[in-house]
């Protein structure tokens, strides 16, 4: 059950940043209240792994959910680096993540 999520270093530039690949942006499981709650316990443990390492990149695992292909688009040589987001930006993307899975598990539950 579950996912791999690894946070590795990148380069932009010279510039090194760690990086996290989210590997589940979406409950594709049906309506499986214990699953749920491993993905809510997952998006906890992720964000204070994250804060701890100082995550500033976040990537899902499908380009549709972190707009990557318009990134990658956007991207030129000189200029800032879409994908790095900084740190608080990446806590907040775990933060609702966690909450919209709390709110569609009480749901369920009601």
């Amino acid at each position: 059950m579950g996912t791999i999520s690894p946070i590795f270093d990148v380069l932009s530039g010279s510039q090194k940043h760690r990086a996290l690949l989210w590997g589940g942006t979406s409950f594709n499981f049906g309506k499986k209240p214990e699953r749920l709650q491993a993905y809510t316990d997952a998006t906890a443990r992720t964000r204070e792994v994250a804060k701890r390492q100082g995550v500033e990149v976040f990537i899902s695992n499908h380009n549709g959910y972190d707009g990557a292909l318009d990134k990658l688009a956007a991207k030129t040589v000189n200029g800032p680096n879409p994908f790095i987001l900084g740190a608080p930006t990446v806590q907040r993307v775990l933060t609702v993540m966690n909450e919209g899975a709390q709110a569609t598990l009480a749901s369920w539950r009601s």
